[in-house]
């Protein structure tokens, strides 16, 4: 599957397949984009620091980079216990 091959993915979505219960999250979901992040970092990182800001679905950082040359991912919440404090 392309999509699983261009990303790195932790979560319930990592392992689900595409009718199942990623579909169902896209639906539902709280979409947050993050970047500046070191390049060492793995989304396996990054989830309990997610994970203080509601229920996370799905962690997932691209291969690939954005057109400053830095890395980029993506969080799903299920349910965001406090957006503003997750923006900051």
């Amino acid at each position: 599957m392309r999509e699983s091959e261009e990303r790195e993915a932790v979560g319930e979505g990592a392992r689900a397949h595409q009718k199942g219960y990623v579909h169902r999250l896209d639906r539902v979901a709280t979409s947050f984009f993050f970047t500046n992040f070191p390049e060492d970092v793995k989304a396996a990182d990054l989830w309990p620091r997610f994970a203080r800001y509601g229920r996370v679905g799905e962690v997932y950082i691209p291969l690939k980079v954005d057109k400053q040359g830095r890395r980029f991912g993506f969080v799903k919440y299920r349910d965001v216990g406090d957006a503003i404090e997750l923006l900051r």
